[in-house]
């Protein structure tokens, strides 16, 4: 195992009582990758202008990590054990946030977010849902709130949250209200493979943006916490039920139940670095599989690969995660029109797979055969591991600039 050389981290003395740095231990694989998709139809589908460089990426990881003697696996001290979360850059351990019983942090994966290079957790505590910010509380919300979406800005750390019981949510920026709703439910959340690491809040440009559908049907975009009713399509492209929207450089993409007069499922609309949109979606009936198209074109979807699994698009490249069986994880590459199988590992939560808009998936899986070395999945072509006694919890590709 190759061996990184300690990595010091100059913090205020606040910060030093929870944060300490981590002996080397784990690293992943690069190499370079570039693909595209199999297609169903002869037409061929439109590219859209992509940069003429790949931007930087930083892959980051956090993972839980338990002592030695404790069988994770089993967990049967779940929420009075001691454990670590420990947060990697490109396989150097940057720091780790102790967590000793009965602290307002949780070992369950869905809990941790990796955004703009910095570790978030949330915890529920009975005065509130406690965020904190690399093991620092930045933050208490209302007692039940789920986080749906983060992102730091320079004016603050804007939040949206869910109410106990999924209806209705929340916007802030820091502790200010700025819109909540009783009713509705937000489209996109953590991990969900379009929305990325700042879950169901995006940019777009200057702005922070979401979009959610009321009780009665009709869906809404906002802005800076501006609402805009986003009316129903009358191309005839699309039909049925709108699962997703979503906004870029003003323009406003919807997904439907049905796309070209076809029954599809799990319709997500992609924004691309140009300002146009793709759709993916799974294809429904006999010839069942998931499939993309560009946005506001008429046209048959093109073939990605198998139906099941969670869809990751671009241009350059896509990919689909298989989850659904036990113990092991199947990832479909586009480029290589075929299937990988890790068996004896699962995916701890959708959130350890990251992706971005150049084609790179990175996915950590938590190995099952009583190791601790767990399998990482880096399309630019090559495989790594993360060496830790515990399981990774959550994975972000940074891109710098964004895109």
């Amino acid at each position: 195992m190759e061996s990184f050389g300690t990595l010091h981290v100059f913090l205020p003395a606040a910060a030093a009582c929870v944060l300490a740095v981590l002996p080397s231990c784990g690293k992943f694989a690069l190499g370079a990758f570039d693909g595209r998709m199999r297609r169903l139809t002869d037409r061929p589908a439109p590219v859209p202008e992509m940069p003429s460089a790949l931007p930087d990426t930083s892959v980051f990881v956090s993972a839980v990590r338990y002592d030695p003697g404790y069988n994770w696996i089993k967990d049967s001290l779940h929420g009075s054990v001691d454990f670590d979360i420990v947060l990697y850059d490109d396989g150097v351990p940057l720091l780790t946030v102790p967590v000793p019983a009965g602290a307002p942090f949780s070992a369950s994966p869905d809990t941790h977010h990796i955004v703009d290079g910095s570790l978030y957790t949330e915890f529920p505590a009975a005065d509130g849902t406690v965020i904190c910010r690399n093991g620092m509380e930045i933050l208490r919300l209302g007692s039940g709130e789920r986080l749906l979406g983060l992102i730091p800005a320079q004016d603050g750390l804007y939040s949206l949250t869910v109410r106990q019981g999924g209806d209705g949510f929340v916007l802030r920026r820091d502790d200010e209200v700025l819109l909540s709703r009783g009713v509705g439910t937000v489209f996109g959340s953590f991990g969900e493979p379009s929305y990325g690491t700042t879950g169901a809040l995006y940019r777009d440009g200057g702005s922070i943006c979401f979009a959610y559908r009321e009780t009665g049907g009709r869906v809404f975009t906002v802005r800076d916490g501006n609402e805009s009713v986003v009316l129903p399509d009358l191309s005839g492209l699309y039909a049925g039920e709108m699962l997703d929207v979503k906004v870029r450089r003003e323009r406003t993409a919807a997904g439907y139940s049905r796309v070209s007069g076809l029954s599809v499922e799990g319709t997500r609309v992609w924004p691309c670095p140009d300002g146009s949109f793709f759709l993916t979606c799974t294809v429904c009936g006999p010839d069942a599989c998931s499939a993309a198209l560009p946005y506001g074109v008429s046209r048959d979807p093109v073939r990605i690969g198998p139906p099941a699994g969670h869809i990751y698009y671009s241009p350059r490249g896509s990919h689909v995660i298989d989850d659904s069986q036990p113990a092991h994880v199947g990832i479909y590459s586009s480029a290589e029109g075929k299937t990988r199988i890790f068996r004896d590992c699962y995916l701890p939560d959708i959130s350890c797979a990251a992706f971005c808009h150049s084609g790179r998936l990175v996915v950590a899986m938590a190995s099952l055969d009583g190791s601790d070395t767990h399998p990482v999945f880096d399309s630019l072509g090559g495989d790594g591991f993360l060496e830790v006694h515990g399981y990774p919890s959550c994975v972000a590709v940074c891109v710098s600039p964004p895109s």
